[in-house]
């Protein structure tokens, strides 16, 4: 996850943790011995928090169908003339959009 982001954005990492064996947080997950990474990303307005649970680290992202009234996910805002969407794109990733390339909200 956090070589992933690392390559498709220009975002500084700020923060890095890892958690085992730590009694709060197997309470928090309701699992005993729970394991996680949490990073936190910097972008220019923004601040990316994410977690990586240690059953997850030898994982591939896969695509997955949307279900209910969709799934979780996350805006870049970019200009036109420097697509951000390349990015992700250039790290491997296949990203879902409305059309062939990225959604334009107009605003």
């Amino acid at each position: 996850m956090v070589a992933f982001y690392q390559k498709a954005t220009d975002f500084k990492l700020v923060k890095r943790e890892k958690v085992r064996q730590h009694a709060p947080a197997d309470m928090l997950y309701a699992h005993k011995v729970v394991a996680y990474e949490r990073v936190t990303f910097k972008a220019s307005n923004m601040l990316l928090e994410l977690t990586q649970y240690a059953n997850q680290e030898n994982t591939s992202p896969s695509i997955m169908p949307p279900q209910g009234l969709g799934m979780p996910h996350t805006c870049y805002q970019s200009p036109t003339w420097k697509p951000g969407d390349d990015k992700f794109k250039n790290a491997d990733i296949a990203l879902l959009s409305r059309g062939d390339g990225p959604f334009d909200s107009g605003s």
